[in-house]
């Protein structure tokens, strides 16, 4: 088998030829090994791709999703609020509308986060749950993201709020 002993790696369409040729993979047994190529472009490229589509036919983009749920924030008649979680460009946000007329009291916004790195407008809001944290009886929101991180915000019987009300 022919080696390239330049110490250059050719450009172009040739570069793959210089990676199958490198004296380095002889101890690996990958130069004529079809399946594990196989398993590199599978690991490298097609895997991260389909995990990229099925994350933009779950979540859309930008990143949302949407939970109804009774928190105690509407009336009698109407007790449910809609919530909308939304990663715009690497910051996360919910803003929740009380059920009926959208009047400016039932409207609130609550800002998560600010995501840094690379790829942070991708990241995937991927619950968003109510529970009692503090035990005040009222349930808390809870904002899970898909790098796992979660953020409680505290019920006040009107909105949410970061900081714990019975503290």
């Amino acid at each position: 088998m022919r080696y390239n002993t330049s110490g250059k790696a050719p450009f172009g369409k040739d570069w793959i030829w210089f990676f199958l040729s490198s004296p380095f993979l002889e101890p690996l047994s990958l130069r004529n090994n079809s399946q594990t190529l196989l398993a590199l472009l599978l690991t490298m490229y097609v895997f991260p791709a389909l995990r990229s589509w099925n994350d933009e036919r779950v979540y859309g983009y930008p990143r949302t999703l949407h939970i109804r749920a009774n928190v105690g924030h509407g009336t009698a008649a109407q007790p449910y609020s809609d919530f909308t979680a939304e990663n715009v460009r690497g910051r996360i946000y919910v803003v929740e509308i009380g059920e009926g007329n959208a009047a400016p009291t039932l409207i609130h916004a609550y800002y998560i986060v600010q995501l840094t790195g690379e790829g942070n407008d991708r990241v995937a809001i991927t619950a968003i749950t109510f529970s009692d944290m503090n035990g005040d009886g009222k349930p808390d929101m809870f904002v899970t993201l898909e790098n796992g991180s979660t953020f409680v915000f505290y019920n006040t019987g009107t909105q949410f709020s970061q900081q714990n009300p019975t503290k």
